[in-house]
């Protein structure tokens, strides 16, 4: 099937394509093979990997309960800082998701450059983002900052009537 013809030519996938294959199989809630997973989390390509890139491959392996080792999760926190200003807020709230779920905390560093990243991008969260967002800070036991909380709480009045019942809950929680 596919898995096995995936195993044959990951090697010559982009970074774009690991998080893209890590993600269809959690969409999909089905583990996939032992050996891709570790062929695809060990690839060069890493290092190149966007934000969403990023950001999708931690939510997948936190979807399908993988726990990165201590190497890729240094690779992929390392170029997370390097492209911190380029996460989107579904971004910030899948890799701040992911991070809970493995209950790893992020450096200080990240965690400031994700602050500020979320501050400047505020007006752009959806509730999912929102509720994500303060429901990792939380269960990080992290305290994010006024002025991140201020911009939350005006951007999740502004959007109030797009909450759905989990992430009102989720929200409520983080607080």
């Amino acid at each position: 099937g596919l898995t096995e013809r995936a195993l044959v030519v990951c090697h010559a996938f982009s970074a774009q394509d690991v998080a893209n294959t890590l993600w269809a199989f959690a969409t999909q809630v089905r583990q996939p093979d032992d050996e891709l997973v570790a062929i695809l989390t060990g690839l060069a390509v890493l290092r190149d990997m966007t934000a969403h890139d990023i950001a999708n491959t931690l939510w997948a392996l936190a979807t399908l309960g993988r726990q990165p080792d201590e190497a890729l999760m240094a690779g992929l926190m390392e170029r997370a800082f390097a492209v911190r200003q380029t996460f989107n807020p579904q971004d910030i709230a899948q890799l701040l998701w992911a991070l809970a779920t493995f209950g790893r905390q992020p450096s200080e560093a990240l965690l400031a450059g994700l602050t500020e990243r979320v501050v400047e991008v505020c007006d752009d969260f959806m509730p999912q983002a929102i509720a994500n967002t303060l429901w990792a800070f939380a269960s990080l036991g992290q305290q994010p900052s006024e002025v991140l909380v201020a911009g939350l709480e005006a951007r999740a009045v502004a959007v109030r009537g797009d909450f759905k019942p989990q992430e009102i809950a989720n929200t409520l929680w983080a607080f």
